[in-house]
């Protein structure tokens, strides 16, 4: 999980991350709070195998951000979520929580 899918480090670390998962028999799937305007890393996650959701929350700070999360990751199941970025970090909270 992590808020947006534009171009920056922790973005970068999460596509390698993707690049990896086959190898070591995980399935990864992606989500993004906010839409990507510059799809490239999208682009690329998709060709490494993983699932992206984008959730397209309009602000950081959007309230919808929980309910929108919850909802996808029931729908995803995954076994593990990783949380990259503060909201990303809120929102994964409380997944767990829910």
């Amino acid at each position: 999980m992590i808020h947006s899918l534009g171009a920056g480090g922790a973005e970068h670390a999460l596509l390698e991350l993707a690049r990896a998962a086959p190898a070591a028999g995980l399935a990864l799937s992606v989500l993004s709070l906010a839409s990507t305007v510059e799809a490239r890393y999208v682009t690329c996650l998709r060709e490494a195998g993983a699932d992206v959701v984008e959730l397209n929350v309009p602000t950081k700070w959007d309230a919808r951000t929980f309910t929108k999360t919850l909802a996808a990751t029931r729908c995803l199941a995954p076994d593990l979520i990783h949380t990259h970025m503060k909201h990303a970090d809120l929102a994964g909270a409380y997944v767990r929580r829910g």
